[in-house]
């Protein structure tokens, strides 16, 4: 005679847990968007910090620059004492105002730091060296870097230091500069860390690269951006970028050579220290080209949206109009972003998306329209070795700027003059 009411409370139970389970299967998605929806938020809101950390240093520097270099111990300096992240954590009350265990890591981790974690541990079947002579090597010999590099043969460069590459001793003080804060998963633009090329004009309007040296050192650049150059630029600094969400890494600078501290592995992603500067696709051979010493830039004539003539005087900027000039037949320099990753989504079939910091202290969030993982400035007819998987632009220049350098043009007793080359 239970039987009846048996099976009822049965097909009740059974009904419920179905019930239930559809909730959890329709509630999980929406709490994962709302998690990715709130370290997004939070991703912003540390771009922000940092962009007040690098207008107050610039409000401080003599000449107004934005940061002090990269967070690149190779090129910059000890990253405890040179580049962008130092001078993020000398502003003490900014470094408490976010987590003081990682103040500079965005919280949806696609990379768990910045490659140059690994030129400062070293690796000991090729020890990696301060892409400096010896007359400027002090700068990678500093703070805790202390002991890393110094011209230990008397060949004038500088070697590999008092510490073997990948030794405990060289492991020890990359922990501490982390645990420090020292560390950062943001790409920055070449914009900021080296603002321009270093580069002439002959008589014909043409731009010719410098010969002092490779456009992503500081000496094959003009350093940091200062605030002068965004004051007196003909881009407006909401479209100028500052830095993004990093991207892996390729090869093994995106693989952490080796465990250190309590929350770091071997074979950690790793990203770049700053995005590429200028680069033009080369059709014939397939693979991106940089810009070289004594290579022409920027031709008389060449200009597009990204592409304006940067060798004109006073008069010709004057009487400049972009739409009465022949457009660009040849090759087209634009800015190399492929270290800028897309870490970001919103939901489990929205696209993914970058966070990336302007000039001007806002956030945009540029989505990737084609699912690369990266982000085009405008690159066409690319191959399968560019990274790009097609054509398709999400950086527009009215968006991100992403030509080879930012014109400079001061408005003074009713015409403009050049300024690009102090």
């Amino acid at each position: 005679m239970n039987a009846p009411h048996y099976n009822v409370r049965l097909a009740s139970t059974m009904v419920g847990i179905g019930v239930i389970a559809l909730l959890v299967t329709l509630g999980i998605p929406a709490l994962q968007a709302m998690t990715h929806s709130a370290r997004a938020v939070d991703c912003e809101n540390r771009l922000r910090m940092i962009a007040v950390s690098l207008h107050t240093f610039s409000v401080n520097d003599p000449r107004e620059a934005f940061c002090s270099g990269g967070y690149d111990y190779l090129r910059d300096g000890c990253p405890d004492t040179y580049g962008w992240v130092a001078d993020f954590q000398v502003l003490e009350p900014l470094r408490e105002s976010e987590d003081p265990a990682n103040p500079l890591l965005c919280p949806e981790y696609l990379t768990f730091g910045s490659a140059t974690l690994n030129d400062l541990i070293g690796r000991s079947e090729s020890p990696t060296q301060p892409l400096v002579d010896a007359g400027t090597f002090a700068d990678r010999n500093i703070g805790l870097c202390e002991g890393f590099a110094a011209d230990t043969d008397g060949d004038g460069k500088s070697d590999i230091g008092l510490f073997d590459p990948g030794s405990s001793e060289r492991i020890d003080r990359v922990d501490k500069m982390v645990a420090a804060g020292y560390e950062t998963n943001y790409v920055a633009s070449w914009f900021l860390t080296r603002s321009k090329i270093r580069h002439d004009c002959d008589g014909n309007h043409i731009a010719v690269v410098r010969e002092e040296g490779r456009v992503t050192d500081p000496a094959g650049s003009f350093g940091p951006m200062r605030r002068r150059d965004l004051e007196t630029g003909s881009i407006p600094s909401n479209a100028i970028p500052f830095a993004a969400d990093g991207g892996i890494a390729p090869g093994e600078r995106g693989s952490l050579v080796s465990d250190f501290g309590n929350n770091f592995q071997q074979g950690d992603p790793l990203a770049e220290t700053q995005t590429g500067g200028p680069i033009a696709w080369d059709q014939s051979s397939g693979t991106f080209l940089t810009p070289q010493p004594g290579m022409m830039l920027v031709e008389s004539g060449l200009v597009s949206d990204h592409n304006h003539a940067h060798c004109f005087t006073r008069d010709e900027q004057i009487n400049y109009d972009i739409k009465t000039i022949t457009p660009p037949t040849k090759r087209e320099w634009l800015q190399d972003t492929r270290q800028w990753g897309t870490p970001h989504s919103s939901g489990p079939l929205g696209a993914t998306f970058a966070c990336i910091l302007m000039a001007d202290g806002r956030v945009k969030r540029v989505n990737d329209l084609n699912g690369d993982g990266v982000l085009n400035p405008g690159f066409q007819n690319v191959g399968p070795g560019s990274g790009y998987s097609d054509s398709t632009v999400e950086l527009a220049p009215a968006i991100v700027w992403s030509g080879p350098l930012i014109p400079s043009v001061r408005f003074i007793g009713g015409g403009f003059e050049r300024d690009d080359f102090e």
